[in-house]
């Protein structure tokens, strides 16, 4: 899924998440959220893209640590996260380079 996708779904469900929480999550933390396992690309070589930020084990951790901290609007801005890798794993073919 391309970066468009990310966020307008993130968008769409962390705000959603948010009003049913009674949280205002902000339309910028709500795009940012979708995109954020992404920023792996800016990282290159170091990070390859689709590996540490796109799994699970990475990601769960985070969702705990922000819900922890930020409560209810950490979770919200977590919902974003957590439809990006659903996002990925549920298009047949995901670009790995910013040039796709």
């Amino acid at each position: 899924m391309f970066l468009l996708g990310h966020s307008c779904w993130s968008y769409l469900f962390s705000k959603a998440t948010g009003r049913k929480l009674n949280v205002n999550l902000p339309a910028y933390l709500a795009l940012l959220s979708g995109i954020l396992p992404d920023f792996d690309i800016y990282f290159q070589p170091y990070l390859v893209h689709h590996t540490y930020t796109h799994s699970l084990i990475v990601i769960i951790p985070i969702v705990l640590v922000l819900t922890y901290f930020f409560g209810r609007l950490g979770f919200a801005f977590s919902i974003g996260i957590l439809l990006h890798l659903l996002g990925d794993y549920s298009t047949p073919s995901t670009p790995t380079r910013m040039s796709d």
